[in-house]
């Protein structure tokens, strides 16, 4: 009997635990949903308006060679011809990700 009081404390005091955090949510999604529009122009006014940073990209450039022997036929005359064969490969070293927009942290 002991027992069972003290396990329906802790089940007590975890829902109420758990209300308060509910209600504290709540209350901070409610007042950042109805400042935010409103500090917005404020803070450009401030900080000057919203910059955007382009994420930053490279790319690999490489060529290969390859060595083509072929047989060929003119005038009755069979000779082998040797080619180099150039082929290029590009591969982009970062993926293209666009970054959220963030506010500038100075002036320019």
């Amino acid at each position: 009997m002991y027992t069972t009081g003290r396990i329906l404390a802790i089940i007590g005091v975890f829902a109420a635990a758990t209300v308060a955090w509910l209600a504290l949510a709540a209350v901070t999604s409610q007042r950042s949903s109805s400042v935010g529009s409103r500090l917005g122009p404020e803070v450009e006014n401030l900080w000057g308006r919203q910059q955007e940073q382009v994420s930053p990209t490279f790319t690999f450039l490489w060529k290969t060679y390859d060595q083509q022997e072929e047989t060929v036929q003119e005038e009755g005359k069979t000779r082998h011809v040797s080619k180099t064969v150039e082929h290029e490969h590009t591969r982009d070293g970062l993926p293209s990700i666009a970054t959220r927009p963030r506010s500038a942290g100075g002036r320019g």
